[in-house]
C-alpha cells in the first residue's frame, strides 16, 4: 500500500519541475496559470484526504476518484488557491487561517466529491494528476 505523504511529496517534486520546465518553455504567464491549476488540485486533495481517511477508502481508491472527478475538485481548490496567489506575502497566514474551514467544508459536503461519484460526473478526459507521483 503507497502511503499518501509520500505521493504528496512526489507531487510537490513533480509540480515544481513542470512549473520550472513550463517557464522555461512556454513564458512566465502559462506557467502561473498552470501553477495555480496543479496547486489547486493539491488544495483540494489536502482537504478531501480527511474525508477520504475518515471513511477508510484506500489510496489508491481515493486517487481514482480523485482523478475522475478532478474538474469538480479543481473546483473546490480553486478560489482559496487563488485567494493565496493574491496575496503572497502574507499566504501562509491566510493558509493556516482558511484551510481548517475547507477542510470542515470537505467534511460537510452532502452528495458530492468523493462519496457521491456517479459515471456522469466525471470528466471525458482523466489526466493522471496524483497518479502520477506513484
Amino acid at each position: 500500500m503507497i502511503q499518501r505523504p509520500i505521493i504528496i511529496s512526489l507531487y510537490l517534486g513533480l509540480v515544481g519541475f513542470l512549473v520550472v520546465l513550463s517557464r522555461v518553455m512556454f513564458g512566465r504567464i502559462f506557467s502561473s496559470l498552470f501553477e495555480l491549476f496543479l496547486y489547486s488540485v493539491l488544495n483540494s486533495y489536502y482537504c478531501y484526504d480527511y474525508k477520504a481517511s475518515l471513511l477508510e477508502i484506500d489510496t489508491e481508491m481515493s486517487l481514482e476518484l480523485f482523478e475522475r472527478q478532478w474538474v469538480y475538485f479543481f473546483g473546490f481548490g480553486f478560489p482559496f488557491t487563488l485567494f493565496l496567489f493574491l496575496f503572497k506575502e502574507i499566504g501562509s497566514s491566510l493558509y493556516f487561517l482558511f484551510f481548517p474551514l475547507m477542510i470542515v467544508l470537505s467534511m460537510d459536503e452532502m452528495y458530492q466529491g468523493i462519496v457521491a461519484y456517479k459515471e456522469e460526473r466525471t470528466s471525458k478526459f482523466n489526466p493522471p494528476l496524483l497518479s502520477l507521483a506513484y
